[in-house]
């Protein structure tokens, strides 16, 4: 990589006044990656005197930057602990750090904003601990799910007081702990990397979660019963998924049920005769798409 385009590129981000504005997450966490890019550069080209001044420069303005968002993502989470943003109290915060606005439908949620380095910050603030155990074919690997796609299946579904969301394939656990304070209401994971599971234990322990709990277990085995609303972020795929699919079947006969789908899953969802859609984006990966037991 040539050093004098580097020192273009960090010039662009050095005369970006925007990334000194509190609310501007998603600006500053895109410039933080490209520091984080000029420092594996540097190492590798410490014989270059301009290629390490330019990265000593670098650091000097992203510690502010980091600073910045920091103190953000540390009082988000007292004000949180405290009680002080849950409910309708924390959605207003929320808006803060997203495009997406509520009643918005059909809209494609293909990177990730502002919202989720706050949701990450907040939820998930230690480095993600490695796994315990190795992903069969069907696994998918972890990965975040924007959190405006939680923000547009709450606005849509409206949960009721005796909705209880479960988010099967919950990684570390920030959906479910985000779904319960903006709605109060019951939420659980299912994950079946402990370390994971783990993990986001002791974060609802922090936050002082209420009703939240984590569930280590197989989705294909879990107890699922106790669920009305399910969320997947295309989990698993193939016979896995297509096993947990007839095992909330099971679910519905007991009582009804929505279940709410981002990503490849969507597809195979929508073939399920029991399940009637609600929308028709089961065709698009970047949408929601939901549906209701019929």
């Amino acid at each position: 990589m040539d050093v004098a385009k580097l020192g273009l590129e960090l010039e662009r981000f050095l005369h970006d006044q925007r990334l000194w504005q509190p609310d501007n997450l998603a600006g500053r966490a895109e410039a933080l990656a490209f520091v984080s890019y000029l420092r594996q550069v540097a190492r590798a080209r410490r014989h270059l005197p301009a290629m390490v001044a330019l990265y000593e420069e670098a650091v000097r303005y992203a510690e502010q930057w980091a600073a910045i968002t920091e103190q953000i993502v540390a009082d988000a989470r007292h004000r949180i602990v405290t009680g002080q943003w849950r409910g309708a109290r924390l959605r207003p915060v929320l808006d803060r750090y997203t495009a997406y606005r509520r009643g918005e439908t059909g809209v494609d949620h293909l990177d990730h904003d502002g919202l989720d380095v706050w949701v990450r910050g907040v939820f998930a603030p230690q480095p993600t601990p490695p796994e315990t155990r190795p992903r069969s074919p069907e696994m998918v690997h972890l990965e975040q799910t924007p959190a405006r796609v939680l923000l547009e299946l709450i606005d849509r579904l409206c949960p009721t007081p005796t909705a209880h969301f479960f988010d099967l394939g919950s990684g570390l656990g920030q959906l479910v702990l985000l779904f319960h304070y903006l709605t109060g209401l019951p939420a659980t994971g299912v994950e079946v990397e402990a370390a994971y599971v783990g993990y986001a234990r002791r974060q609802a322990v922090d936050l002082g979660g209420g009703h939240v709990t984590f569930l280590h277990a197989d989705a294909r085995t879990a107890d699922l019963h106790a669920g009305t609303l399910f969320f997947l972020f295309t989990p698993f795929t193939g016979d896995l998924l297509q096993t947990v699919l007839e095992r909330l079947c099971h679910v519905a006969q007991h009582h009804p049920i929505h279940v709410a789908a981002y990503g490849s899953c969507a597809r195979p969802i929508a073939r399920q005769r029991w399940l009637q859609p609600l929308d028709d984006h089961a065709e698009h990966p970047f949408k929601l798409a939901l549906f209701g037991s019929r």
